[in-house]
């Protein structure tokens, strides 16, 4: 038995195209789950999605203009040098009452950072 079943899972299996018609057709119904109307015949649901978008000519989404897609924009930042220097770091949290600004000196970034690690701990 357990050699007969795993013949069963080396073979590829085929349709024919009305029952991929009939199953594409369930799925367009309101209401319908591709996820259950796979699972009810057996059948995984990527390859339900496949069907779906071969019989119905639905091609992938893709943007008409790739130049309009976004991209990382590189900005430039300060050195570590010229950070250190600056003005000093400025936290604000907002409160129920009204919103918490903490300033803490560039100089004593780690032990702000620290502070803060101890204090949402």
């Amino acid at each position: 038995m357990t050699r007969l079943r795993e013949l069963q899972a080396t073979t590829r299996r085929r349709y024919a195209k009305a029952f991929k018609a009939d199953i594409v057709a369930q799925c367009q119904m309101a209401g319908a789950s591709v996820a259950r109307i796979a699972r009810s015949h057996d059948l995984n649901a990527n390859m339900v999605h496949r069907w779906i978008r071969e019989l119905t000519g639905q091609m992938p989404i893709v943007p008409d203009n790739p130049s309009t897609t976004p991209a990382f924009v590189a900005l430039p930042l300060p050195t570590a040098a010229s950070a250190a220097s600056g003005a000093p770091i400025e936290i604000k949290i907002p409160h129920a009452s009204g919103t918490i600004v903490v300033h803490c000196p560039a100089e004593q970034a780690s032990a702000c950072a620290f502070l803060f690690k101890e204090w949402l701990a």
